[in-house]
């Protein structure tokens, strides 16, 4: 009898397991925010790529795809423009820091891209090792502008603003970041 009573024993442990794991698999298959086993909803977009109908890692490798081609691509060119001129800048590319990985945790389903609420937006910011590159970049290359006269904050959040749309034309306009003091 007590053979019998360790096989039942070892069944219903089995059996307790695997009505575990089955719940859990369905608690997370059925959990519409973390899109682990089920795919986002149709309707879905991150900046301006379409996850609609993908799971998080086939977005997570849909986005570093068009974050990788962006990078790659040769044509990107971010111009300044200030009253009648424009000033076309070279960025290193490698200076961005995108966080995909919480660009998809931070994903409403069945909307678009807003950037102003901050809705399915690629979250992007500079390296740390790169915090003052665009300072430098500005100061170093257009002795005709006093970037003294601008706020440089504004131009980096614009900055990073189209960078996480992945644009490959960047137009910033300086008039919208030129300090009140300046403007007098």
């Amino acid at each position: 009898m007590t053979n019998n009573k360790k096989i039942i024993s070892l069944i219903s442990l089995i059996f307790f397991i695997l009505v575990g794991i089955t719940i859990w698999l369905i608690y997370y298959s059925l959990d519409n925010n973390r899109n682990i086993l089920t795919p986002f909803p149709e309707g879905t977009e991150l900046g301006y790529i379409y996850i609609g109908g993908k799971t998080s890692s086939q977005a997570e490798n849909a986005i570093n795809e068009s974050i990788n081609k962006w990078k790659n691509a040769e044509n990107l060119k971010i111009v300044l423009t200030y009253q009648d001129g424009a000033y076309t800048i070279n960025v290193d590319k490698n200076i961005f820091a995108f966080d995909v990985h919480k660009s998809i945790q931070n994903v409403k389903n069945r909307q678009k891209m807003d950037y102003e609420k901050g809705i399915n937006v690629i979250i992007v910011d500079f390296n740390e090792d790169n915090e003052s590159y665009i300072d430098n970049l500005l100061s170093e290359h257009y002795s005709n502008l006093k970037f003294s006269d601008f706020n440089v904050d504004i131009i980096k959040k614009e900055l990073l603003k189209y960078v996480s749309f992945l644009y490959k034309e960047i137009y910033i306009d300086l008039g919208l970041s030129i300090n009140k003091e300046s403007a007098k």
